[in-house]
């Protein structure tokens, strides 16, 4: 019999688009995956919950520096919310997000990535930096 892997998926969550991250099959590793509109982020989930194997879902919050909840931190409790509802079998984890975004678009300039594509993979990026400081902080 072969046992499938289970995985962990990360959103880094915004109004426009949302950076999706994937671990590796040994959950010691996270992986950029994809950059998707945040209103498909639903539909887009039902798919990978299954193709991945997925059991655990990280949503990035956003906070202050005095820990305060940011404008957008509302949006991601409703979406963690709607993914408790739609997946009940899936934990739902919520990691401090601060600075992950400046992080991004760092690593972006002395890559010297082009400013047209910075957009969608500072999102990738973000959500990369939450996953693996979920997996550091969390023995799984």
């Amino acid at each position: 019999m072969i046992k499938i892997k289970k995985k962990i998926l990360c959103i880094d969550y915004g109004y426009k688009r949302s950076g999706i991250s994937i671990t590796d099959s040994t959950n010691k590793i996270a992986l950029g995956l994809c950059c998707i509109k945040s209103n498909n982020l639903l539909n887009f989930l039902k798919k990978i919950i299954i193709k991945e194997n997925i059991y655990i879902i990280v949503l990035g919050e956003p906070k202050t520096l005095n820990n305060k909840n940011q404008d957008i931190t509302i949006k991601i409790y409703e979406i963690k919310n709607k993914i408790l509802n739609m997946f009940p079998k899936i934990r739902v984890e919520l990691v401090d997000e601060r600075f992950t975004s400046k992080l991004a678009e760092y690593w972006l300039y002395f890559m010297n990535i082009k400013k047209k594509n910075k957009k969608n993979k500072i999102n990738i990026i973000s959500s990369i930096l939450i996953l693996q400081s979920f997996l550091k902080k969390k023995k799984i």
